[in-house]
């Protein structure tokens, strides 16, 4: 492991200073940033629309960033994002009405209890009152264990 003077040496001493002080000032762990950051991506989430989203919750729930977990956040507003997508699409509150939740645990956060979210958003997906070219469901969808390949009409997979 490379310790910090060996790190010091082996990067210009303003990248480093940079670096020294980031660390100081983010509790975060890069590891847990990258996780976020490349979650968010993946949704194509805006960074500065998730960042205030971060901020109200602070705010509104009196909690200190750095006693947060970012990743939790990330997977927090992902769910908000879907639940509010296929309430508006369904009329069913996927939270409220079938126990979806988001286990924070850092950079292994996760969505729990999706079993019957999956299982709703298939059928709705069948009875097309979700949009399977929706980019965002279908993500969220792969993520609670659904399958989008099940949709793929056979005929036209031979080709």
């Amino acid at each position: 492991m490379i310790n910090n003077e060996e790190q010091r040496i082996s990067i210009p001493f303003s990248e480093y200073r940079t670096y020294e002080l980031y660390r100081q000032l983010c509790s975060f762990g890069y590891m847990d940033i990258q996780a976020t950051a490349d979650k968010l991506d993946a949704y194509n989430i805006d960074y500065s629309n998730f960042a205030q989203y971060v901020e109200d919750f602070c705010t509104d729930c009196d909690i200190m960033l750095q006693d947060s977990d970012i990743c939790a956040f990330a997977y927090e507003y992902i769910l908000n994002e879907a639940r509010q997508k296929i309430e508006e699409a369904t009329g069913k509150d996927i939270v409220n009405d079938f126990g979806i939740y988001v286990y924070g645990n850092f950079m292994c956060s996760t969505f729990d209890k999706y079993e019957t979210t999956k299982d709703f958003m298939e059928w709705q997906f069948k009875k097309k009152k979700l949009d399977k070219e929706d980019e965002f469901l279908k993500l969220f969808f792969e993520d609670i264990g659904g399958n989008m390949d099940i949709f793929i009409d056979k005929r036209r997979k031979k080709s």
